[in-house]
């Protein structure tokens, strides 16, 4: 199921439970939010310049929308982070009502996915979510044209594989 080398490509923070691929990032914090915000802090990476995305520019912890040639300060990077994750965590409790009876894992891996915007514009897949039925939710989720798209870089595969390894394991757990 693993794209390529899972490990590497997550910053080693993955591993396999039950033949399933987990995170792992700071595994032993019960504060699922602490966790989430450094999982997504580093797979976005920070970048005080202006960079080119897939859909235009960000800066910060992938802080979208800005002028090409913008900088800011690590504090500035800190805040924005801060402002839009407060922002996706909103999202995600409205589009998932369950949100707060989820595993801690699903719920840092919701927060991934409605951090980078794969998660919060596959609407079948959070009908699924909010149906209780988490496989159909992962299948779904993997079947969409960035997961399928070779050139798709396999970082955001891997992340991608994370959330639906999630939902696959909160199926087996509810």
């Amino acid at each position: 199921r693993a794209v390529g080398k899972i490990g590497e490509a997550v910053g080693g923070a993955a591993s396999y439970v039950g033949g399933v691929l987990v995170s792992t990032a700071n595994a032993g914090n019960l504060d699922w939010t602490t966790t989430a915000k450094e999982e997504i802090k580093r797979n976005e990476g920070k970048r005080l310049v202006a960079y080119k995305d897939a859909k235009g520019y960000s800066i910060g912890f992938g802080h979208f929308g800005v002028s090409p040639g913008t900088k800011i300060t690590d504090q500035q990077a800190d805040q924005l982070f801060e402002e839009d994750f407060a922002a996706k965590e909103l999202l995600a409790r409205k589009a998932i009502p369950s949100f707060d009876s989820l595993s801690n894992e699903l719920k840092i891996q919701v927060l991934q996915g409605f951090y980078r915007g794969d998660l919060s514009g596959s609407p079948k897949t959070l009908a699924l979510i909010n149906e209780g039925k988490y496989t159909e939710a992962s299948r779904e989720f993997l079947n969409n044209d960035e997961f399928l798209d070779p050139s798709t870089p396999r970082s955001i595969k891997n992340r991608m594989l994370l959330i639906a390894n999630a939902l696959e394991l909160e199926s087996s757990t509810s």
